[in-house]
């Protein structure tokens, strides 16, 4: 066999390594990114996600009026949104909207608990009004295992 089919060989070898060390250091990189953005803008996504939640219009008859987030935050790996999300305690509040059947009702005034879904695409945190009620992060990552990977 030929010396130099060997080289070329060896050196194609080389480069495939250094690309896929590089692609990973990279994820690496972008995961700290994200994390380290997450708690920089958390009053802004508390925002963004109150405004999601109000154009989703859910609960029906109710408007969001305010989400705080807690200090329970898990980063994970979303295979089905194909993005690195954010499952994080939330606590929001909800108004009757004037007119509606939930009007008058002494259960809506009360907060309600659950973990908000944010996710990082193309450098930045989106909210898309994904709320699961009564459920810690940890349960979220539980009954989802088949989609989310612990980042």
């Amino acid at each position: 066999m030929n010396p130099w089919w060997m080289a070329i060989a060896f050196g194609l070898l080389i480069i495939f390594a250094m690309l896929r060390y590089v692609y990973y250091l990279g994820g690496e990189v972008l995961n700290e990114r994200a994390r380290e953005s997450f708690f920089l803008q958390h009053t802004r996504l508390e925002h963004l996600l109150l405004a999601a939640g109000t154009a989703r219009g859910l609960p029906r008859g109710l408007r969001w009026v305010e989400c705080t987030f807690d200090d329970r935050v898990i980063f994970v790996w979303d295979k089905v949104a194909g993005a690195m999300a954010a499952l994080v305690s939330a606590t929001v509040r909800f108004e009757a909207i004037p007119g509606s059947d939930m009007e008058g009702l002494p259960a809506v005034a009360m907060p309600r608990q659950g973990t908000a879904v944010l996710h990082f695409y193309r450098g930045d945190w989106h909210a898309d009004a994904r709320l699961f009620f009564n459920m810690s992060p940890a349960g979220v990552i539980k009954e989802m295992a088949a989609s989310l990977t612990p980042r």
